[in-house]
């Protein structure tokens, strides 16, 4: 696990050490690991008096939320009026080591034209673009060649520095404050072709993922009555206001430091928001809890974080919507799609979407299927859920 010539400890080391001034923590995930009976959860230890980038007068700061910007280390602005050249570094920038072959960067920003006009409009964006971020220094910000790329030594990017950050137990505070930054990366440049626009709402989506997986984490590492408890559940709540788990911990929270009017008004926001968009009740867990703090001393004896569930969530496989007649099969799909979209949000669950024709897994909990009839003036659906294991 740990990375050349560097160092990964485990939990207990990190909750001994973890106040120190020599030396910083940056979370590794919970691999399963030979010989453990579960997950570990892994720290990489990092010198905190060793910069992450040396400081070498040629660094570039990349924004990539509300579009892109270019800035020099003292802040200034760097144009790049390009919107071709502006979606190259985007790219770039957000791609695994800054980096990408030559032509197939070109065939996704110019997907309509031949492989020589690609390539001859990509040799342009390059020198426009090099051009601008490079400036006055002769460093070597933008490589080119077969495999194009940005220097990682040069350059810092937000996105990326933000998710680096939750690894280390920071918050950002924009994700304390913006549901849709995820969807404002590279905003303004979906137009550059329809593969780069299809990449694009990828990139996007896997982003939101990332900070939700790495939130959820942190849910996992800090003591409850810790205000990064506070900050990481309520980053969940900005993100995905439907969190039962990050809204009960937050509840936690509020109740270790005695303060049961801000619980209660996170279960009722949660109750409120809940019924509004899915018509739904909470948990009975979350319910659970909320009537627990009507005790003479609600929760207080609870001074540990909570525990993980004892096992995996069960698995809700959605297979066939069948449609009769035919006709209203788009119909019908989209419902399914939809559907899936929303069952998505709910962590109280794992939710699998099956390929038309494909069968459940032997851990499949349940399995969801539809029929939808229209006959004439009425149309019927009937929604079915049953136990793959029973008849």
């Amino acid at each position: 696990m740990a990375e050349p010539g560097g160092v990964c400890v485990t939990q207990d080391v990190y909750w001994a050490a973890r106040n120190t001034a020599r030396w910083r923590f940056r979370f590794a995930g919970r691999p399963a690991l030979k010989n453990m009976p579960e997950p570990l959860a892994l720290y990489y230890v990092v010198a905190s008096n060793v910069a992450d980038v040396p400081d070498n007068g040629h660094q570039r700061l990349i924004s990539v939320i509300d579009g892109l910007g270019l800035y020099r280390e003292d802040g200034e602005a760097i144009a790049l009026r390009s919107p071709k050249a502006q979606a190259l570094i985007g790219y770039l920038a957000l791609s695994s080591n800054y980096q990408e072959v030559h032509d197939r960067l070109a065939t996704l920003i110019w997907p309509q034209r031949s492989q020589v006009a690609a390539r001859r409009a990509m040799a342009n964006c390059l020198q426009i673009a090099e051009k601008s971020i490079a400036g006055d220094s002769a460093a070597g910000i933008l490589r080119r060649g077969n495999i194009i790329g940005l220097s990682p030594s040069r350059i810092s990017v937000d996105v990326v520095r933000m998710l680096k950050d939750l690894g280390e137990g920071k918050i950002d505070d924009l994700l304390l404050k913006r549901s849709d930054w995820s969807e404002a990366i590279l905003f303004g440049l979906e137009g550059t072709s329809d593969l780069f626009s299809a990449w694009l709402s990828v990139t996007r989506h896997n982003w939101r993922d990332h900070a939700l997986e790495a939130l959820e984490a942190m849910l996992e590492r800090f003591e409850m009555s810790e205000p990064v408890m506070r900050r990481a559940a309520n980053a969940l709540l900005v993100l995905e206001p439907s969190h039962e788990r990050a809204a009960r911990c937050l509840i936690r929270h509020h109740a270790e430091l005695h303060n049961v009017a801000a619980a209660m008004r996170v279960y009722e926001t949660l109750r409120a928001f809940l019924r509004e968009r899915y018509q739904l009740a909470p948990s009975v867990e979350t319910t659970a809890l909320a009537e627990a703090l009507k005790a003479p001393e609600p929760l207080l004896s609870q001074n540990k974080k909570a525990r993980r569930p004892g096992g995996p969530a069960p698995t809700l496989a959605v297979g066939k919507f069948e449609a009769r007649p035919k006709r209203i099969s788009p119909l019908v799909w989209g419902f399914r799609s939809e559907l899936v979209a929303n069952l998505s949000k709910f962590r109280e669950f794992t939710v699998i979407e099956l390929k038309d024709g494909a069968i459940e897994g032997p851990d499949t909990d349940y399995l969801l299927t539809a029929q939808c009839v229209d006959s004439q003036d009425d149309m019927q659906l009937v929604v079915s859920v049953s136990d793959p294991g029973t008849n």
